[in-house]
């Protein structure tokens, strides 16, 4: 298996999760049929998958291990372009997600003023990450593993696995200390 095999799985939860996040933009503007109760409950399941597992551990898979080793290489002039334009768009996609957590808070207590602005947030990101995953899957993994040995594409197959079991770890590592430290009251 090539080591983009992995991400391109990871692509495809993704994408559906894109979907689910696209059909709340037919559902906000119906104010009269909004259940802003299932809309918060969709737009902060959709928060923490992206923070998770988008990010920490699709992106950082990417970026940490992917990116990182590919950046040691001598890449084509366009393949070094095409990798600081995934960088940017990791960052936008974080930036994204951030104001989607702000606006999935706000509708839990009900403030419906945020709806335009989660409307173009999540226009945004349903726009943004089909594209994203195309350039990876199809204009940039698979012709980056040139620059890379058969034994480096196993080292980073392990790489990627090792990463994996890390990440429940950590997740729920960062929700103890959150709350080992505050007093009741």
């Amino acid at each position: 298996m090539e080591p983009y095999g992995p991400l391109m799985n990871e692509h495809r939860l993704i994408g559906r999760m894109v979907v689910i996040l696209g059909m709340q933009l037919s559902y906000l503007p119906d104010k009269a049929n909004r259940d802003i109760t299932r809309i918060a409950e969709v737009i902060n399941a959709g928060t923490d998958f992206f923070r998770n597992y988008g990010d920490a551990t699709h992106h950082g898979k990417e970026e940490d291990i992917l990116f990182r080793r590919l950046s040691e290489k001598q890449l084509s002039e366009e393949h070094r372009r095409t990798l600081k334009e995934l960088k940017d768009e990791h960052n936008q996609a974080r930036g994204a997600i951030g104001k989607m957590a702000v606006f999935g808070r706000a509708l839990w207590r009900e403030d419906e003023s945020v709806i335009d602005e989660l409307v173009q947030t999540l226009a945004f990101i349903t726009t943004l990450y089909p594209a994203h995953i195309d350039k990876e899957d199809n204009h940039f993994f698979k012709p980056t593993m040139q620059y890379l040995t058969e034994d480096e594409k196993q080292k980073m197959l392990k790489d990627f696995a090792e990463y994996d079991q890390r990440m429940i770890h950590q997740k729920y590592t960062r929700v103890v200390e959150k709350f080992e430290w505050k007093r009741p009251g």
